[in-house]
C-alpha cells in the first residue's frame, strides 16, 4: 500500500514538473509574436536556452519515469498517464525546437519589405497557436474534458488562417519586393501551425485520461465520422 502512495506521488510530481515546463514554450510563442513587429536582439540566445531547457527537462523526467514505472506496481489507469507523459513531453520537445526555428527567421526579417495583410494573419495564427498551447495545458492537468475537446475543434480555425497566409504569400511571391520576406514569414507560421498540432496532440491525451476506454473507441469514431 505505501508502495502504491509512493508511486501516485511521484507520478503527480512529474507530471506537475511536464506541466511547468510547457509553461515555457507561451512565453517563447509571446515573445516569437512580439519579435514580428519590433526586432528583438536576444530573442534566438534565449529560445534557443529554452529550447535546451526543455529537452533536459524532458530526459529526466524520462528517466524518472521509467525508474518509478520500474520500481513499482502501477495499475492500468495510472499506466494511462504515464503514457499521456510521456506523449506531452514529446510534444513539448517538438515545440521548443520549432520555436527555436522560428526565432532564427524573425530575427533575419527584412522589416522595410513588409506587407500587413500577411503581417496580420501570421500574428493571428501565433495569437491562437498560444491561445492553444495554454488551453491544452490547462486541459491536461485539470483533466477537463470540455476544454480538451474546444481545442481539439478550435484548430479548425488555424487552419484556416493558415491557408489564407499561404494564399496571399503566393500572391506576394510574383512581386519580387515581397517574395523572399514572403517565404520566411510563411515558414513562422508553418511553425505556429505545427505547435498548434502538437496542442491538440496534448488535449487529446486529456481526453484519454478522463475518457473510458470503450467510450474512447466510440468518441474517435464519432470525430472520424
Amino acid at each position: 500500500m505505501a508502495g502504491a502512495t509512493v508511486f501516485r506521488s511521484s507520478l503527480r510530481r512529474l507530471e506537475a514538473a511536464a506541466l511547468d515546463s510547457l509553461e515555457s514554450v507561451d512565453e517563447q510563442l509571446a515573445r516569437l509574436l512580439g519579435s514580428l513587429r519590433v526586432p528583438d536582439a536576444e530573442l534566438v540566445h534565449a529560445v534557443r536556452a529554452g529550447s535546451r531547457r526543455i529537452a533536459a527537462v524532458r530526459a529526466n523526467i524520462n528517466r524518472e519515469l521509467l525508474q518509478v514505472i520500474a520500481s513499482g506496481r502501477p495499475s492500468v489507469a495510472e499506466l494511462r498517464v504515464v503514457a499521456a507523459v510521456f506523449d506531452l513531453l514529446a510534444c513539448m520537445a517538438r515545440m521548443g525546437e520549432r520555436c527555436a526555428a522560428a526565432a532564427h527567421i524573425t530575427a533575419k526579417l527584412d522589416r522595410l519589405r513588409t506587407d500587413e495583410g500577411l503581417c496580420q494573419t501570421v500574428e493571428r495564427i501565433g495569437a491562437l497557436t498560444e491561445a492553444q498551447v495554454h488551453g491544452a495545458r490547462e486541459a491536461f492537468g485539470a483533466r477537463d474534458a470540455r476544454l480538451a475537446d474546444e481545442v481539439i475543434r478550435r484548430n479548425q480555425r488555424v487552419g484556416i488562417l493558415a491557408r489564407r497566409a499561404f494564399e496571399r504569400a503566393t500572391w506576394l511571391g510574383a512581386d519580387p519586393r515581397f517574395d523572399d520576406w514572403a517565404i520566411e514569414l510563411l515558414r513562422v507560421a508553418g511553425s505556429f501551425e505545427q505547435t498548434a498540432d502538437d496542442a491538440v496532440e496534448i488535449a487529446e491525451q486529456a481526453l484519454v485520461l478522463v475518457i473510458e476506454p470503450f467510450e474512447e473507441m466510440a468518441y474517435v469514431d464519432q470525430r472520424a465520422g
